[in-house]
């Protein structure tokens, strides 16, 4: 069995569509071609091509040094003319002829279809469930499914999930479904069996990273055979899906690239040198090892927890297999936490030390030294957010098509600052975690907690979250609140697929949830179970406290999809504070798993 990688860019890819790499002014991508094949070879790939965004030049060089082994690919931007929504079709063995013609039509997708029919050409739809510029539709798809018949299975940019669910759709097309969308869009399909359809797998490289992780298997012992089998649906996927760590790191490869190959002082920092030892594990140099050596003696004060962190980062990479990319970067990830976790606690620190103290000036320079750790972290909220940003295309796609919904997959987290204290809050999320446990309800409870003797009295719901401090509120003494770890929290929270976020509490782990919520674009609901600002009236006579808690409560649960309060006097209290009546609903005293039903 032969194996290829069908979807690769190299430095001929120019325009990005990142928002950092575009403000940045570099390219999309600066991998080499020749990098490519090598690499390629390396994994295992038997056949080559390079697929860049409407040019050919990388894949002709590689067609022109290895001709045996390779052909011409593209990835060519069409769009739908009635509103522009543009759709990656790639293309394979095309001449240079045809490669000029399909730019000319590309710009109206229903001629360009009737180009590949007329001329037999070779082509996979790519990630056909992305939303390359936020215009696509379940309309768009359904339209698809009509036009093409061979689709990027596994789209190695792409998550498990968003590849799997198209796949899935698509493997679950039958005649009827095909008649339907005849009649509703009256368009030809392109072949007699048009409910079959085959599925391709390319890794979608940028970086030079993941080349060849992601392929395509088939039985072929030539370039020809390989381009015959997918055009007549003899193809399987195979290989890595992405998740938002990688395409982070991704867009840090490709800033680190373009800063190389400008010369600029980037390029000549230990910032570099680092990057460059962690993506392609070169051996220093004699400057290299110097900077090396001044860490390390950083590293032998105590106090600088970041330069050890750093030093770990660098020796720890330099023992990995540099084609093992995925534990390289989860080491780097691992690593990357906990740096931003340092710069956060610091402020942290300080907001309770000298903000206690009346100290101002040292609070502010403490909190101008976290800055780095937002840059940090960042990057990795952008990314989890863009790989989100279209989850609501494949539901509407499935209802539409009237595939059944399975709230087998659908699941709750609910985040709370609180399970241990002595309050109400506390003593109803422990209730209910032990009923919706009991009846096997999908909904898991999300907090941060140090003693074990309390996590062995609550029920294997819980998922808790690492954190890097923890502090009292005055005036609310029962409340402990430990602040979660952000990039070590976000994987955690991630992984568990959540497709709706409940939140009890307005501290660090509601805010948590919020931000998680923004992220993948997943439902929020805010729970208000009792009124925090009455309680800080009672227990302190300083009104500007009383006004900050205030604003801070109204700001935090106008945040929420929907707001659940346990009375109708909530309702209207929550109404004079300026939420929106509409969004509030309540939430019954005695839940159980009904209350969590899937609408």
């Amino acid at each position: 069995m032969a194996k290829i990688d069908l979807h690769v860019h190299s430095k001929y890819s120019e325009h990005p569509s990142d928002w950092f790499l575009q403000r940045l002014g570099a390219k999309e991508s600066y991998t080499e071609p020749e990098y490519i094949y090598k690499l390629a070879k390396k994994r295992g790939m038997d056949f080559i091509t390079i697929t860049d965004h409407n040019r050919i030049e990388g894949a002709l060089r590689l067609k022109e040094k290895h001709p045996e082994e390779t052909f011409i690919g593209v990835e060519s931007t069409a769009y739908f003319p009635e509103d522009r929504c543009k759709i990656h079709i790639l293309f394979y063995g095309i001449t240079e002829e045809q490669f000029d013609e399909i730019q000319e039509i590309r710009k109206n997708i229903f001629h360009l279809r009737e180009y590949v029919r007329q001329n037999d050409i070779v082509y996979s739809v790519a990630h056909a469930t992305f939303s390359v510029n936020n215009r696509l539709t379940y309309k768009h798809i359904e339209q698809l499914i009509l036009l093409f018949d061979v689709f990027e299975g596994i789209n190695g940019g792409r998550t498990f999930l968003s590849n799997h669910q198209c796949m899935e759709i698509m493997k679950n097309l039958n005649q009827g479904h095909i008649e339907r969308l005849q009649d509703k869009y009256s368009i030809e399909s392109l072949s007699e069996t048009p409910w079959i359809k085959s599925f391709t797998a390319g890794s979608d490289d940028h970086s030079g990273l993941f080349v060849g992780q992601t392929y395509t298997l088939t039985e072929a012992h030539n370039v020809e055979q390989v381009l015959q089998n997918i055009k007549h649906k003899k193809t399987s996927p195979l290989g890595r899906h992405n998740d938002y760590k990688s395409l982070a790191f991704t867009v840090y490869k490709i800033a680190y690239d373009f800063s190389r190959s400008k010369q600029n002082n980037f390029a000549n920092s230990i910032a570099s040198q680092i990057t460059e030892n962690i993506f392609e594990s070169k051996p220093f140099d004699f400057k290299q090892k110097l900077h090396l050596r001044r860490i390390k003696s950083m590293k032998k004060k105590k106090e600088n927890r970041i330069a050890h962190l750093l030093v770990e980062l660098i020796e720890e990479a330099k023992k990995i297999n540099p084609l093992d990319i995925d534990e390289r970067l989860g080491i780097v990830y691992e690593k990357t936490s906990e740096i931003a976790d340092e710069y956060f606690r610091k402020v942290l620190e300080s907001m309770e030390k000298d903000l206690t103290q009346g100290d101002l000036v040292k609070f502010i320079m403490n909190f101008s030294a976290s800055i780095p750790g937002v840059f940090l972290s960042l990057p990795f909220f952008s990314a989890l957010k863009y790989m989100f940003h279209g989850r609501n295309i494949v539901p509407d796609l499935k209802k539409s098509l009237g595939f059944p919904r399975n709230n087998g997959d659908q699941k709750i987290l609910w985040f709370t600052d609180t399970i241990n204290d002595s309050n109400d809050i506390s003593d109803s999320i422990r209730e209910l975690s032990w009923i919706l446990f009991r009846d096997g309800n999908k909904v898991r409870f999300v907090t941060s907690l140090e003693n074990k003797a309390v996590k062995k009295e609550l029920p294997p719901n819980f998922i808790y979250l690492p954190h890097i401090f923890h502090t009292k509120i005055p005036y609310i003494e029962d409340f402990l609140l430990y602040f979660p770890s952000l990039l070590k929290s976000l994987t955690i929270i991630e992984t568990e697929e959540p497709t709706e976020i409940y939140i009890s509490t307005p501290g660090p782990i509601g805010l948590l949830g919020i931000l998680f919520s923004r992220l993948v674009n997943v439902r929020c609901t805010g729970v208000f179970h009792r009124d925090l600002i009455l309680r800080v009236k009672e227990d302190s006579e300083d009104p500007s406290l009383d006004r900050l808690v205030k604003s801070y409560s109204r700001w935090f649960y106008s945040m929420m999809d929907v707001i659940k309060v346990s009375s109708p006097e909530y309702i209207d209290l929550l109404e004079e504070r300026g939420l929106d009546r509409n969004k509030m609903d309540l939430l019954h005293s005695s839940m159980d798993s009904n209350t969590f039903s899937f609408q």
